[in-house]
């Protein structure tokens, strides 16, 4: 048995991040006037997408996030079409929130 040593230092670090964790937003609500931002990820057994909106503060915050496994033949895809197909399952996924707005789509 090794007795635990709580220094004033490891006190604060464990402060610090209790409140870094309670201040940042996960999601925030979608508000329809502000510049919204789609980036996709594949990998060879998945798609994933973030949407997110610029607001105020010139930073991005998500608002709701996709993510599927591929099944059959789309496990075969070329990783530049498992790319594509992440952007279009945002793009119909997301659609209500898309149409006639400027987005910004990182892949």
């Amino acid at each position: 048995d090794i007795k635990w040593n709580w220094r004033p230092e490891a006190q604060k670090v464990f402060v610090d991040l209790k409140e870094a964790f309670t201040q940042v937003l996960v999601l925030t609500h979608w508000e329809p006037n502000w510049l919204i931002t789609i980036e996709t990820d594949a990998s060879n057994y998945a798609i994933a997408a973030i949407l997110s909106i610029t607001l105020s503060n010139s930073k991005l915050h998500p608002v709701t996030f996709l993510s599927r496994t591929l099944t059959g033949a789309k496990l075969n895809y070329d990783t530049h079409d498992k790319e594509l197909l992440a952007i279009f399952e945002a793009f119909k996924t997301w659609c209500h929130y898309l149409e006639g707005a400027p987005i910004i789509c990182l892949s």
